[in-house]
């Protein structure tokens, strides 16, 4: 498993909750007609969490 440097120090389960409750919530505040698609949206929290752009998911809706 790689190991998120940033995050070193950190106690895990708030780490691991934390990153599950930002997916698991954006089904909730997440606007159908918002500026951003569920992919954009993913993008994001995937940069968030590792800090580097995810390049190979296409633009298709999950």
């Amino acid at each position: 498993m790689a190991t998120l440097v940033f995050l070193e120090g950190f106690p895990q389960k708030i780490v691991v909750l934390g990153i599950l409750g930002m997916y698991n919530w954006a089904i909730k505040w997440r606007n159908e007609n918002g500026p951003n698609s569920p992919i954009e949206i993913h993008r994001i929290l995937y940069f968030i969490i590792t800090g580097r752009p995810i390049d190979n998911v296409n633009n298709e809706n999950p």
